[in-house]
């Protein structure tokens, strides 16, 4: 069985920790059976590795997240990237159309899709191994994994299962989906014996292929990724399973939740307060992630969420704190701190309302990893880099200088440059007059020694 793990998100639900570059995924905050922080990805890596269905298994994300989608996992599982977010359907069809494409899979091969940003026990895992019997044995199209609903939660689609009715160690037919309902219908259909929707699928590859060829999809993988820019987006629910005539589900009694939201995630937090600051008084149930050089402190509120970053702070009842999404809405928000492939940047202050372009500035706090660079570029703005600490060696318009503590170099528009850092460096970038446009990369996947040739 191929098991071929979502990696999306938008970055606001978590907000202000997650945000365009750096979602929800990335975010270290879950603690490993050691006690050191890892993050959602490292996390599910980890269980694919000790479940064994590392071997084959594959993660699908945006092509912009893929270098850090392969930092996270230490480059242990192949990525497939997306050249547009176009829903759960989507990604699994371009994935299919791959592994068809490139011969990797044939139509009677058996696929396992899942999210990455879910939390469950290895055991939740273990069960995952057992659909490709499942399926053989069952004859179903389709087979799916269902949790006991601990709440009436409105943040998780409902199943109802028919025959069988969802025994522990047994499977049932899968009468009717349910989308995420209001509190009121989600207490019903608890007391209709109805199971959370995990968002785990399992089916062979030809009944995508039907699905994408009702929608007049190419099945060839080089002609989907030309067309994928024009597709809607679809769901994998609504286009698949809503539909399929013959689904089963399969309960799963042990731990899972979806870590869509901070009250779910803070169930699985460890520390009450993470950064400068404390949590004082009758504060039961509240945490603190504060990621500024300020501390923060909370006294007298119960369960809530006191999260900051460069990127804002939120103060909110948790189980208020999804309203966050009303609020950002379809707003295209600067991401003011976040993770790359080669390190994370941070934008300690900006001037960007000036109508004189010669006024606007951002000053940025980088960090490079040891033995990475910053890919060769082109710069778009009259740029300063201070060196803060550490040493390399800086490539500037054919010039190769030695960079250390102090050091400090002017970047005019035009000039190609790239950072190497022998040992993990932190510097400022001051960047003055243009300071929206990105820099062009002249090649940022090639080796250190090869950039030089450039």
């Amino acid at each position: 069985m191929i098991t071929l793990i979502l990696c999306g998100g938008a970055g606001k639900r978590l907000w202000p920790l997650s945000n365009e570059v750096r979602s929800k995924l990335f975010l270290k905050l879950l603690p490993t059976p050691l006690g050191e922080p890892e993050s959602m990805l490292q996390r599910v890596t980890r269980q694919l590795k000790e479940t064994g269905l590392h071997p084959q298994a594959r993660l699908i994300t945006h092509t912009d997240q893929v270098p850090l989608v392969m930092r996270h996992t230490s480059g242990q599982l192949p990525i497939l990237g997306e050249p547009n977010k176009k829903g759960t359907f989507t990604a699994a069809a371009l994935a299919a159309a791959y592994l068809l494409t490139r011969q990797e899979a044939t139509e009677e091969d058996i696929v396992c899709l899942a999210p990455a940003d879910m939390y469950a026990d290895n055991d939740f895992f273990h069960t995952m191994t057992g659909f490709p019997k499942l399926l053989r044995d069952t004859g179903a199209e389709l087979a799916l994994l269902g949790a006991r609903p601990t709440s009436p939660s409105t943040q998780y689609g409902y199943i109802i299962a028919g025959d069988g009715n969802g025994k522990p160690g047994e499977y049932a037919s899968v009468q009717k989906f349910i989308e995420k309902p209001n509190q009121a219908d989600a207490a019903k259909l608890i007391e209709q014996q109805a199971l959370w929707n995990c968002g785990v699928f399992a089916f062979r590859l030809r009944l995508i292929v039907k699905h994408m060829q009702q929608l007049d999809l190419p099945l060839d993988y080089n002609e989907l990724l030309a067309a994928y820019p024009a597709l809607p987006v679809r769901s994998f629910d609504e286009t698949v399973a809503e539909v399929c005539k013959h689904a089963i589900v399969k309960v799963h009694q042990g731990e899972w939740s979806d870590l869509g939201s901070w009250e779910a995630l803070t169930r699985r937090i460890d520390q009450t307060v993470i950064g400068s600051g404390s949590v004082l008084g009758s504060s039961e149930g509240t945490h603190l992630i504060n990621e500024l050089p300020i501390p923060i402190h909370v006294i007298g509120m119960t369960d809530c969420i006191a999260a900051a970053s460069r990127d804002g702070i939120l103060l909110a009842k948790k189980s208020c704190a999804n309203e966050i999404k009303k609020i950002l809405g379809g707003q295209q928000l600067q991401p003011m701190q976040g993770e790359t492939a080669s390190g994370s940047f941070q934008v300690i202050e900006e001037e960007a309302g000036s109508p004189i372009p010669q006024s606007t500035y951002r000053i940025i706090k980088r960090h490079l990893l040891p033995e990475h660079h910053t890919g060769c570029l082109k710069s778009k703005a009259h740029k300063v880099w201070t060196m803060l600490s550490g040493h390399g060696e800086l490539y500037l318009e054919g010039q190769l200088y030695q960079v250390q503590r102090g050091d400090t170099y002017r970047i005019l528009p035009g000039a190609v440059h790239a950072l190497y850092s022998a040992k993990e460096i932190s510097y400022t970038e001051t960047r003055i007059g243009d300071i929206q446009d990105e820099d062009e990369d002249y090649g940022v996947e090639l080796k250190w020694n090869d950039l030089l040739q450039l």
